[in-house]
């Protein structure tokens, strides 16, 4: 569920910053916290807690451990992306 808001987010950012290399990078990380929020959500449901410990231990546990290997993911997406779109481009 998480995918349909990251996509739509990234490909809007994508769109309108087409030469802003930064700007490309900012789209994919405000695109990736769009995916982890209803995750997020989804296990405090599924534990049945709604308190603020409860969601910081979810998130320390579910979403900490991917951060590396994400922002690495989000710097070569948008550099092989910002590259192809060039070459398609000129």
């Amino acid at each position: 569920l998480g995918y349909i808001p990251c996509a739509v987010i990234s490909g809007v950012f994508v769109d309108e910053f087409k030469n802003k290399f930064s700007m490309m990078l900012v789209g994919l990380f405000v695109g990736t916290v769009a995916m982890y929020i209803p995750g997020v959500l989804w296990m405090l449901y599924i534990l049945g807690s709604d308190s603020l410990n409860s969601a910081l231990s979810v998130v320390a546990v579910n979403i900490l451990p991917f951060i590396p290997i994400d922002i690495i993911k989000m710097l070569l997406a948008t550099f092989v992306g910002y590259r192809v779109k060039e070459r398609i481009y000129q």
